[in-house]
């Protein structure tokens, strides 16, 4: 046999005169190039011996006998070892060949690199380059920082090209354990690279408990988690658009960029063809997604999807923000979804930006120009109205301490257009001065400032183009106090906080309804919006008041660390002056003279539980406006449950929404866990998305079976079933539901990423 021959050639190896001598104190056996002498054959050596090699570090020689000859060779037998830093060889007996720094092992040879470890019954191996050969070897390769799984290999025969590189034919490879492999792959010939963890097989095939799945003439494989270049597991499965499968292809372009090709074949549609392109450069960051069906066998169309979101540091100051996105129809989502983009939200996603964002920070100044207008997707049972355009926004904001106070001084330019409504352009400005005071016990508060708009309105059927403006002074105090205690809670030192706060606004009325409203709409009520001036999100509306604002919070700290535990607060506002401006058609005007009362509680109750609790509750009507209850337990990774509670009563626009919702995963028994997310709407009685499903884990693969249904309209339910085998370490086969699982499940973990 070939290592057989190898033997005897290295055996008729010859080199210079060396000694060889014993030292029990010193324990050690050191070659040296000195006149003719050495160690009679058959003597008896220390058990640990460095030998002076001709690298740096010297080699250690460990056996029951040790033989030393003048020509170059020494020869340990029984329990022998040859030791570098990062390598052991181990051996029956070991031949070391000095000069070159080779070890000829033959019997129960075990090679330890780094944590790789290699056995088989005779090898050689040179401890200066790391190259070698090993009769049918057996490698295993733990699970460390550079590897993210163990798996094992086995060879008839194993070629060491060097530290990091090895070549192997007739392999066997898998992740699976060896009193339990399940799965295995075969190829004639694999290399294994440990610098990029990366491997490479040919004529290879992938067994699954004992039935062929997979061949390949060719297969590169991940040894651990990092990017590699090559096709990704397919995906295939059954939904509306009838069987389908998707075969991705992936490019690792570069540390900083990929590319991924994604063909979808839709039984009932065509082949779609969709690419995602990612890159990260220092002073730049975006992603562009397109997405194309040549003549959709259902609508007889060509249909399409692009997406471009971009991030530029242009340089001095300058900065260049990109999100543009574009659809061909309405339906494109609700029929077809995004192969690029996953779970994408028709129903609550009907806007498709194309915005366009300049910037410019300037000494005090922040200057910004921008663009946005809104593809609409339209669904025809429930259409919707087009939003205004910007075309352009120039923003220009000022800001500095002007002797203890905080000056801003806010400039917008707008012009808006839009295909039916009223066109204009709007220009606001609004300089303001605060005065903030820390007492440190306290703080307090005063601003003022005066809010200035016009508007230049063109002529819309037979109005007449217009010019309104508008000047309102606005003036308010904020103030709060802190109290603290000290307290032990589950046996550690806490904190608690008490900080009751008061805010007053005054706002002198204005008629505004002859000014229009180009992006303008009623602040959603919370907790936050207690403290702001203004009731409403834009400046087309600027809400009369006399108010006063009175709230308190507590928050439990842990002294040491600084984490908050828990926070509650409780919140009204209390006007002193009816209600005269609104939003027709979007709000009911307040009738009373105090607002909702806000009340909530957030926090972890342990490692394992977090809750939170907030309440929306109308005093006049005596009926809770809001409410959200939210419970999430995760006791360990692959166990999780999460309960939801939400009210929101109708108002105008909106139907009444009162929605369960409930998700977990739990182990059921024998390595099988239940997955699954129930929403449903009691008070429209729909069910908003169902998910259930079950995962097997078997240590080296897992199995998993999902059913997802979704309404994506007020007409159309979407339902798709993902069934997926996953081998370890090697590939996914299937329709992949982990992203599905991931957004409906808080706290889902694949549960063999710790089994």
């Amino acid at each position: 046999m070939r290592i057989t021959r190898l033997f005897a050639f290295w055996l008729a190896l010859t080199s210079s005169p060396w000694i060889a001598y014993a030292d029990e104190d010193a324990s050690a056996i050191t070659s040296t190039a000195v006149p003719s002498a050495r160690l009679e054959a058959g003597s008896t050596a220390s058990s640990s011996h460095p030998v002076q090699s001709s690298t740096e570090q010297p080699t250690e020689i460990h056996a029951t006998r040790i033989d030393g000859f003048m020509n170059g060779w020494v020869n340990a037998v029984g329990n022998a070892e040859a030791r570098k830093p990062n390598l052991m060889i181990q051996a029956d007996e070991i031949r070391y060949l000095v000069p070159d720094e080779r070890c000829i092992a033959q019997g129960n040879v075990v090679i330890k690199r780094g944590t790789e470890v290699i056995t088989g019954p005779q090898a050689e191996y040179n401890l200066k380059d790391h190259s070698g050969l090993m009769e049918s070897p057996q490698l295993t390769m733990p699970k460390g920082p550079d590897r993210a799984r163990p798996s094992r290999a086995s060879a008839a025969l194993g070629v060491f090209l060097d530290e990091l590189h090895s070549h192997l034919n007739q392999v066997h490879y898998s992740t699976c354990s060896a009193d339990q492999e399940d799965w295995y792959l075969t190829s004639n010939e694999m290399d294994l690279n440990s610098a990029t963890q990366i491997g490479d097989a040919s004529s290879a095939s992938i067994v699954f408990k004992g039935v062929p799945l997979v061949y390949s003439p060719f297969i590169t494989f991940p040894m651990n988690d990092h990017r590699k270049s090559g096709f990704l597991a397919p995906d295939f499965g059954a939904s509306n658009n009838g069987f389908e499968t998707t075969i991705p292809y992936y490019f690792n372009i570069a540390p900083n960029m990929d590319d991924t090709l994604i063909p979808r074949y839709m039984s009932n549609r065509g082949l779609m063809l969709a690419n995602e392109f990612r890159y990260l450069e220092p002073n730049f960051s975006g992603k562009f997604v397109a997405e194309h069906l040549d003549h959709d066998r259902l609508t007889g169309t060509n249909r399409h999807f692009a997406s471009l979101q971009q991030v530029t540091n242009l340089g001095n100051g300058f900065g260049l923000t990109i999100n543009a996105q574009e659809a061909s129809d309405n339906d494109y989502f609700r029929d077809l979804g995004s192969t690029a983009i996953p779970n994408v939200n028709a129903a609550a996603n009907p806007y498709l930006p194309r915005d366009f964002l300049l910037t410019k920070q300037w000494d005090l100044w922040s200057l910004n120009l921008h663009t946005l207008s809104f593809q609409t997707l339209n669904d025809p049972k429930a259409p919707i109205g087009d939003q205004y355009r910007m075309r352009p926004q120039f923003v220009a904001n000022y800001s500095r301490d002007l002797m203890g106070m905080d000056f801003d001084f806010n400039n917008e330019y707008t012009d808006f257009r839009h295909p039916t409504s009223q066109n204009g352009q709007r220009y606001v400005s609004v300089p303001s001065l605060r005065l903030p005071v820390n007492l440190g016990w306290g703080f307090v508060a005063p601003k003022v400032s005066l809010h200035y708009t016009n508007y230049n309105l063109e002529p819309l059927g037979t109005t007449a183009g217009s010019n309104l403006s508008r000047t309102l002074p606005i003036s308010s105090i904020d103030s709060g106090l802190f109290f603290d205690r000290d307290l032990i809670w589950d046996d550690k030192a806490m904190t608690q906080t008490l900080e009751p706060r008061l805010f007053y606004v005054y706002i002198p009325f204005k008629d505004q309804t002859k000014l229009p409203l180009f992006n303008t709409g009623v602040s959603d009520f919370s907790y936050s919006q207690l403290f702001s001036e203004n009731q409403f999100s834009g400046p087309d509306r600027v809400s009369e008041a006399n108010q006063i604002t009175a709230a308190i919070q507590s928050r439990l700290v842990n002294s040491s660390t600084g984490e908050e535990l828990i926070r509650g607060v409780l919140g009204q506002r209390y006007h002193f002056e009816a209600q005269q401006t609104s939003i027709s058609g979007a709000q009911v005007a307040r009738t009373s003279n105090t607002s909702d009362i806000l009340a909530g509680v957030s926090g972890r109750i342990n490692s394992r539980t977090t809750s939170s609790f907030s309440w929306d509750y109308n005093p006049t009507l005596q009926k809770t406006e809001k409410l959200g209850v939210d419970w999430r337990y995760i006791p360990e990774p692959g166990q999780a449950v999460n309960l939801g509670y939400r009210i929101n009563r109708d108002t105008p626009g909106q139907a009444d929404i009162r929605q369960i919702d409930i998700s977990a995963e739990l182990p059921i028994g024998g390595g099988w866990s239940g997955v699954g997310r129930f929403n449903y709407d009691t008070a429209q009685s729909t069910i908003v998305e169902s998910l259930f499903g079950a995962e097997y884990t078997s240590g080296c693969w897992a199995f998993r079976v999902v059913t997802d249904r979704v309404t994506v309209s007020s007409t159309q339910v979407n339902s798709v079933l993902y069934m997926q085998l996953e081998l370890t370490g090697m590939v996914r086969l299937g329709k992949n539901p982990l992203e599905a699982l991931k957004s409906n499940i808080p706290g889902y973990r694949k549960t063999n990423e710790f089994n």
